[in-house]
């Protein structure tokens, strides 16, 4: 199979190594070939418009049947059950609707289009070797004058004694003298 992959092929043309950037258009183009198309979305929000219609019609049609009942002098028993009901249906109605407006698909929100392809770069990139020296080295000097400054302090509060002398080699006197 690898070997299927680097010649190219049964003509022995080596195919060209896929970079990084025909990877990223062609996963791009797959996605937007998977996301839901404008005309999706245009179903998708006609659907919620004409859901919303119909709660909404529903909610008036109750409330005018409601008022219709209200007026009445004297209500018959039938007639206040009647009006219990409507208003659970209302109050049922009137909740469906705040979810649905909650609930309402912003427009193009997942519809997904390729805004610029990817490029390949026009020069190698990578860390700057002087840089990275230049911090190595600043680094490098600010724990070295950390460690003295720890070192002095350590040897100045008694935690440290004091470096012995060094004896001085055979035939030679000792310095200091």
């Amino acid at each position: 199979m690898v070997e299927a992959l680097s010649s190219g092929g049964p003509g022995g043309a080596a195919a060209p190594e896929p970079t990084a950037a025909s990877i990223a258009n062609d996963v791009a183009g797959e996605l937007v070939k998977l996301g839901p198309s404008a005309a999706d979305q245009t179903a998708i929000t006609s659907a919620y418009r004409a859901n919303l219609a119909s709660v909404t019609n529903e909610i008036t049609s109750v409330e005018s049947q409601l008022q219709t009942l209200q007026a009445l002098a004297r209500p018959t028993a039938d007639q206040i059950t009647l009006m219990t009901n409507l208003q659970t249906q209302l109050t049922a109605l009137q909740s469906t609707r705040a979810t649905i407006i909650n609930s309402a698909p912003s427009p193009d929100a997942n519809v997904l289009n390729v805004i610029e392809s990817a490029e390949p770069p026009t020069a190698p990139s990578g860390p700057s070797r002087l840089l990275n020296i230049a911090f190595g080295g600043a680094i490098g000097f600010a724990i070295s004058l950390l460690a003295a400054f720890l070192v002095e302090n350590a040897r100045r509060a008694g935690l440290l004694s004091p470096p012995e002398p060094t004896p001085a080699p055979p035939g030679r006197a000792p310095a200091g003298s």
